[in-house]
């Protein structure tokens, strides 16, 4: 111990013998930690952070077999017997067809999920009622949550669909609830470039081709420095 304060002491004196490489090497050191933290920063966001309308979504992870599908019965078997997990929902991306009186068949993109798949992610229909325990019993009738873009495009924001049964690959299905609007970033340049351009003629003085950008965090940080970012990193 003796030997090390000696050494360190030693060092010291060095350092105020030569203010110069002092100023240099703190600033090198600087420079290094504000760079090491701006490249965290960077890749934290860009490869973790997850889906941006789940509460505490760095908490979300994906159960798979070797990246791809889970039969039904081990995932029962999973949510069963785990005890590191909040909770677990099963998620299933399938196509198919959609029929109501119209007569008008659509095939669409949708989801099969288990019932406390919302629930798990903090999200709930904002008409109807969120999917029950009892809508995943063997033999219990098929019901359906819509999308609100699917809703306003089949059936023009119509609240009448709520309790009306659609056939979906011509099985008798109820429409038991309709989720949220989800604002796009399309919608979201759309009303501030609207707002932007209403202030340059407000003030055209000071806000004159001043319009707005709405970028996604990989748009703002990302793309114009991407070689030196990844270089860095």
């Amino acid at each position: 111990m003796e030997s090390f304060l000696a050494d360190v002491g030693y060092a010291c004196r060095g350092m105020r013998k030569n203010p110069g490489f002092t100023a240099a090497a703190v600033t090198m050191l600087a420079l290094g930690i504000g760079i090491n933290a701006a490249v965290f920063t960077v890749t934290k966001a860009a490869l973790f952070a997850g889906f941006p309308l789940v509460d505490r979504n760095d908490r979300l992870v994906y159960i798979s077999h070797r990246g791809c599908c889970v039969s039904y019965p081990d995932f029962e078997d999973w949510r069963a017997q785990a005890t590191s997990f909040e909770g677990m929902a099963l998620v299933h991306g399938v196509q198919r067809i959609l029929s109501d009186e119209s007569g008008f068949p659509e095939r669409y993109d949708a989801t099969e999920v288990t019932a406390n798949t919302f629930a798990l992610v903090g999200q709930r229909p904002m008409l109807g009622r969120d999917f029950a325990a009892s809508d995943e019993t063997p033999g219990a009738a098929p019901v359906a949550i819509l999308s609100h873009d699917f809703w306003e495009r089949r059936w023009g924001r119509n609240p009448a669909i709520l309790g009306q049964t659609v056939r979906i690959n011509g099985a008798p299905t109820t429409v038991i609830g309709i989720m949220p609007e989800g604002v796009t970033l399309q919608s979201a340049r759309a009303e501030m470039d609207t707002i932007g351009r209403r202030l340059e003629s407000d003030y055209p003085l000071t806000n004159q081709s001043l319009l707005p950008q709405v970028q996604t965090f990989r748009e703002f940080f990302i793309v114009e420095n991407e070689d030196a970012i990844y270089i860095s990193m």
